[in-house]
């Protein structure tokens, strides 16, 4: 589909039986209720009837050779040119941690804060601050997007373009790559917000007592003291751990790394919202959705590069649709705005 005119009714209730299924959605009851009340609400309304697990089918297009579509430009209401410029990549594998932490270090290493192309571009006024580069990877399909707002646009992606292509001939800075990866490092550390807590659970929860407790504590004690963690510590934990689940009973081979979607939903819950107008922000959604002019308009530049790339493969559309029927429900203020 490439015109929201193309869209039937019967393809959005498909849309809303494939993801927003019993089995892929949590109740939440907040109130003056207990747990008995809101039980019994669920057993009169069928919510404890059996089902079969829903699944759904994603059927998305290979695309080899040339892109179909190169560019994409288009004019909206904003103080400054928003643009944006992908390169298109082999899709992540799933498990693939190496070469998804390596695609979440390229924009850092590119046009990060660190080297010198952004305190070039910077210097100049050529964009504004939040400038800066991403990955974006679902199924099927692997980008990595540079975006930012920019009088100069067709001058920033020249200078972009051959930084890229010395960085092919010279490779990476070495100093700047440890100083992208120590960034990253402590951006993984500064998650574990309860530091003792995790320890804990982890020592419990998986190890228990004896070698694999002296294992956790190897590792916990090199991470407070601040010594670098070797390779071998890493396989021993690794070890450890598949132990442990093998005793209580895991199947390796069906567990599944929470990888991406861990990813997703952790940027979801600590993601900053921006204030749109509500109408303005569902007419773009309604006749530009299907490539990110909603996005464009949120200022969030990079998923609606995404958009844009990759509408002819028919997933932008289908997120364009759960966009808008996240938006209807939600009150405006006096203002008419939402945060988003």
């Amino acid at each position: 589909m490439e015109s929201i005119a193309e869209l039937t009714p019967q393809m959005l209730y498909s849309c809303t039986r494939g993801f927003y299924a019993p089995s892929n959605m949590v109740l939440s009851v907040a109130g003056k209720i207990t747990l008995a009340q809101a039980v019994d609400a669920c057993k009169r309304n069928g919510l404890y009837r059996a089902r079969a697990p829903h699944e759904v089918e994603w059927d998305i297009p290979a695309q080899t050779g040339p892109l179909p579509h190169k560019e994409a430009f288009f004019t909206m209401p904003v103080t400054k040119p928003c643009f944006g410029v992908a390169y298109r990549e082999e899709p992540l594998a799933e498990g693939d941690l190496k070469r998804e932490l390596l695609l979440d270090m390229l924009g850092d290493l590119v046009v990060g804060g660190l080297t010198k192309l952004y305190r070039r571009l910077y210097d100049e006024a050529l964009v504004n601050p939040e400038f800066s580069g991403d990955f974006i990877a679902v199924r099927g399909a692997c980008t990595v997007a540079f975006t930012g707002e920019s009088d100069t646009p067709r001058q920033v992606v020249d200078l972009l373009q051959e930084e890229i292509e010395r960085m092919r001939r010279e490779g990476v800075d070495p100093e700047v790559f440890m100083l992208v990866k120590n960034q990253m490092y402590g951006e993984l550390l500064g998650d574990v917000e309860h530091y003792d807590e995790e320890k804990d659970d982890w020592s419990t929860g998986y190890y228990g007592t004896g070698s694999r407790q002296q294992v956790t504590d190897d590792v916990f004690h090199k991470l407070e003291t601040g010594e670098e963690l070797t390779r071998d510590d890493f396989i021993k934990a690794e070890l450890a751990l598949q132990d442990a689940k093998l005793e209580a009973g895991i199947d390796l081979e069906k567990e599944k790394s929470p990888g991406l979607i861990g990813k997703y939903h952790d940027w979801k819950k600590n993601r900053v919202r921006h204030k749109v107008n509500k109408k303005k922000y569902l007419l773009l959604c309604l006749f530009l959705g299907w490539c990110g002019g909603h996005r464009y308009y949120e200022k969030r530049y990079a998923l609606a590069a995404f958009y844009t790339l990759f509408f002819w493969s028919m997933v932008p559309f289908f997120l364009c649709v759960t966009d808008l029927l996240i938006a209807l429900p939600m009150q405006a203020d006096e203002n008419g705005d939402i945060l988003i």
